[in-house]
C-alpha cells in the first residue's frame, strides 16, 4: 500500500510535548476525514 505525506505549517510545533503533538494529527485526520480529501495520484486513479 501506497503511503503519502501532507505537510502542515504550524507554529510553535517545536515546543509542542507529545501530547500536543498527538492531539494535533488526530485533528488533521478528523478533518480530512471530514471532507473525504481526495488525493490526486498522477500514477494511480484518484484515492478517496
Amino acid at each position: 500500500m501506497k503511503r503519502y505525506l501532507i505537510e502542515r505549517n504550524i507554529t510553535g510545533v517545536g515546543q509542542l510535548d507529545t501530547q500536543q503533538l498527538k492531539a494535533a494529527a488526530e485533528t488533521s485526520n478528523a478533518e480530512l476525514f471530514e471532507y473525504k480529501v481526495v488525493i490526486a495520484n498522477p500514477e494511480d486513479e484518484a484515492i478517496q
